[in-house]
């Protein structure tokens, strides 16, 4: 971990899971490193001691999963260390944004092979199992009581969050209604048949937007212009750059495009994937944010020549 013996003051080493963060650990403390691990597959009591040296301690760099750091109070954190990438920018500027709360100069490092970005792909998958909505709706059309409270439920459902995660797919489709003791009811909007085919069809645009989000969080690491621009632009703001602070500064910047056809911010339509918003321009490639199917890159003459892309209608 040469990266973080060359960082002053404490850090924070950020892996996407248990086995990642513990095999960082190790590696600094054989580095010679004071270094503590954080992660929620560890026991309540070592948490709190892990968390404690980092604070207060003598640990100067903690070794963490994403599950270290939601109201942590440490403003004199100086870097942060990804030693795998994050599963979206939203994710990553979060994150790094822990470091220098205090008002002090801060480093963000990310570390990653180009397969890390594959086995980050498998750990993106968020929807609700439809095995799993298809037994809830079933239990549900039977009348037999089912819910996330202690008070609602006689049904099982496998395991505790598959079970909560159904519970609001049911209600997001329509399906059901949440109760003011905690419970859900069927409405009887639609039969199990077709909740299942909602509830995958749900399942597939969730996941699509994910694996567009690591796009983009790939396309950031490989980037060879101005990273705040690219994060800036990712959040809807139109920043040309370049900051003065990051490592690709001092490349040559990439040319415009020959012809914008759309400002940065505005809204267009695409007869593939519906509306959207223009994110950013790099050379001859456009990103838009299409709201159903999550991030695109479309070639700018391609989008001249073919009209794929046209302004959407006024609200």
């Amino acid at each position: 971990m040469r990266a973080v013996a060359e960082l002053r003051g404490p850090g924070i080493v950020y892996a996407a899971t248990h086995a990642s963060a513990q095999a960082a650990h190790d590696a600094l403390a054989s580095a010679g490193e004071q270094v503590t691990v954080f992660h929620a597959g560890l026991p309540a009591r070592v948490r709190h001691e892990a968390m404690t040296a980092f604070l207060d301690g003598p640990a100067r760099v903690i070794a963490a999963t994403v599950a270290f750091g939601m109201g942590i109070d440490k403003p004199d954190v100086r870097w942060i260390v990804h030693v795998d990438p994050p599963p979206s920018l939203d994710s990553y500027y979060q994150e790094f944004g822990r470091a220098g709360r205090d008002g002090g100069p801060a480093q963000a490092r990310l570390l990653y092979r180009y397969e890390d970005f594959q086995t980050a792909r498998h750990l993106t998958a968020r929807g609700v199992s439809g095995a799993v909505v298809e037994q809830a709706a079933a239990a549900l059309v039977a009348g037999e009581p089912i819910g996330a409270g202690p008070r609602a439920g006689a049904v099982p459902v496998p395991g505790a969050r598959q079970q909560t995660a159904a519970l609001v797919r049911l209600a997001d489709l329509g399906a059901a209604a949440w109760q003011a003791d905690g419970g859900v009811s069927w409405t009887g909007a639609m039969n199990v048949a077709a909740v299942f085919r909602a509830s995958e069809a749900a399942t597939e645009r969730e996941d699509e937007v994910e694996r567009s989000r690591l796009t983009m969080m790939r396309r950031y690491a490989e980037h060879a212009g101005c990273r705040r621009s690219f994060l800036l632009t990712y959040f809807g703001q139109d920043y040309p750059g370049p900051c003065g602070n990051c490592d690709n500064d001092l490349a040559p910047p990439q040319p415009a495009p020959a012809a914008v056809p759309f400002a940065v911010g505005s809204r267009v339509v695409s007869g593939r994937w519906g509306e959207g918003t223009v994110q950013r321009y790099d050379g001859d490639q456009v990103t838009v944010l299409f709201d159903e199917h999550g991030y695109r890159e479309l070639s700018v003459p391609v989008v001249l020549d073919r009209g794929l892309l046209h302004p959407a209608p006024a609200a």
